[in-house]
């Protein structure tokens, strides 16, 4: 009798438990509903995204990087490592090529791997070398003056390396090499070859500036830019130009401007603050930018990490920021659809389009220090603190 008795009471507990959760759970599920109808929500806008991120394709442990590249089309990259060996890989991280490179300085890479030029210095006298893709030299010279930029146009067909006294060497590599040298108007410095205007983007430093000159090392355009940090970068599949301008004094501010690829000036903001960081998506709809900024109460002050998306056009979309979210601007892609950042440099999370934090993870092994990528957000070289690289596939284009 007392068993059959325990047994009675432990059922009973066991009803009233299961009816308490019952009732819970109907309480919930009509407060979700009545919440629901009174903001229009829907089941589907409640059902979390899974989470996406970057791919690693390749990671190269223990090697310090001293140059990388991408190709245009993101089918090739391109590392120097500081013991002077050259590898060439693809898409995939699959070894292409691996050469001596002793004393390069600067690299460029062509569409998937075809061509790669370098450029360094022995005994005081700069030199030039051009390679196909099994890493035999097509071309070697020496040059006169101090190298200051390097191109090569995606298909591989030609080549460009300024150097000091207003010399530019042209290389023709579409059947046997052959190449000239042509005089330009100002010392060409970073160059970058754009297929739209089939020329060359550069900057100056004296008098300090940018423009847009033919391969014949006549001036197109040219805007003067006054003394400061100043960065420019070609983007949108080489129909715009992206500069960034900081200054420190009357007060830290910078100026971000983009250019059409015939000089004409489309968007230019100016933002009290340090550090810019700005980056355009791969269709130049969307302009991403980070930087720091100072708060200050009476004698007290912090510094604040701030990130903002605006449209190519000059609307913002959104700005986020605080004293400990601590945003630095990474990339621009639309899987997952926003701004990839990378947290104090050192944890990867992304943005999506409204401002809200899409994923967030993978804390990373060292600092973040930037991106070696093409237009398109497709491949990129993932430059860390410490030296060493990894190749990332972003997911989707930008």
């Amino acid at each position: 009798m007392a068993t059959a008795a325990l047994d009675e009471v432990n059922l009973r507990i066991s009803l009233l438990t299961a009816i308490r959760q019952w009732r819970r759970a109907a309480i919930s599920a009509c407060l979700t509903l009545s919440l629901c109808a009174s903001t229009g929500c829907s089941r589907e806008t409640r059902v979390e995204e899974r989470p996406r991120r970057v791919d690693v394709v390749l990671e190269l442990d223990g090697v310090k990087a001293s140059l990388t590249a991408i190709s245009p089309d993101a089918k090739a990259a391109a590392i120097l490592d500081s013991d002077g060996n050259l590898r060439a890989y693809d898409a995939a991280g699959t070894e292409k090529l691996w050469v001596k490179a002793q004393g390069a300085q600067m690299m460029a890479i062509a569409n998937e791997g075809h061509r790669i030029i370098t450029a360094g210095i022995e005994r005081k006298t700069w030199w030039v070398k051009i390679l196909n893709s099994h890493g035999s030299i097509l071309w070697r010279q020496r040059l006169d003056g101090e190298v200051i930029g390097m191109a090569i146009a995606p298909d591989g067909r030609s080549a460009f390396v300024s150097t000091t006294g207003l010399r530019m060497y042209v290389f023709d590599l579409s059947t046997s090499p052959k190449w000239r040298r042509v005089h330009t108007d100002k010392n060409l410095e970073s160059l970058e070859y754009n297929t739209i205007m089939d020329a060359l983007i550069a900057r100056t430093s004296d008098p300090s500036g940018f423009g847009l000159f033919d391969i014949s090392g006549a001036q197109r355009w040219w805007i003067a830019q006054p003394s400061g940090m100043f960065t420019m970068e070609p983007c949108a599949q080489d129909g715009l130009i992206l500069t960034t301008l900081a200054h420190l004094t009357p007060t830290p501010h910078f100026e971000i401007a983009l250019y059409s690829a015939v000089g004409r000036r489309l968007l230019w903001q100016k933002v009290d603050g340090y550090e810019p960081r700005a980056a355009v998506s791969a269709n130049g709809k969307l302009l991403a930018m980070s930087y720091r900024r100072k708060l200050a109460h009476k004698r007290a002050s912090v510094m604040e990490r701030r990130i903002a998306l605006w449209t190519a056009s000059g609307d913002r979309l959104w700005e986020e920021g605080g004293l400990f979210f601590k945003p630095v601007l990474i990339a621009v892609a639309e899987q997952p659809d926003g701004v990839i950042v990378a947290e104090d440099y050192s944890l990867l999370s992304a943005l999506n389009k409204f401002g809200r934090l899409a994923w967030r993870g993978p804390a990373l092994g060292s600092g973040l220090v930037r991106l070696e990528h093409d237009q398109n957000w497709e491949l990129a070289w993932a430059r860390f603190r410490n030296g060493e690289v990894e190749l990332w596939r972003l997911n989707g284009r930008g």
